[in-house]
């Protein structure tokens, strides 16, 4: 997981990560994770599909999810959810840190990151 932006007025942090940071929880805790932008396709959507939140519906649990539905493809159109992923990290990270993930954090969470720092 890579600390990327730190906001200004509120002090929580952005992180980008993969699969592996997702289902970390002393991790997320750690890091005072309150929200968490999957950008993959639903598990249920296919065998090499998404990654579960895996945190959901854990009793306690104080964090939120958004899934953006996105295969790992040339093809895939995340320009479209653009206003809905900087909408949620700007939302998020007035409630604590904010991890956007993919199965590396690479491609899809990276680009995800980079239009919320854009904007």
């Amino acid at each position: 997981m890579s600390l990327i932006y730190t906001s200004p007025t509120s002090r929580h942090n952005l992180y980008l990560g993969g699969k592996a940071d997702a289902k970390s929880l002393p991790t997320l805790q750690q890091r005072n994770i309150r929200r968490i932008l999957n950008v993959t396709p639903a598990k249920e959507q296919g065998i090499t599909a998404g990654i579960p939140n895996y945190f959901e519906n854990a009793v306690g649990s104080r964090i939120r999810y958004k899934r953006i539905p996105v295969y790992d493809a040339s093809t895939s159109d995340l320009l479209s959810y653009a206003d809905e992923m900087v909408e949620f990290i700007s939302q998020g990270l007035h409630h604590g840190g904010v991890l956007v993930h993919c199965q590396r954090g690479v491609s899809r969470s990276a680009t995800a990151v980079v239009m919320f720092l854009m904007r």
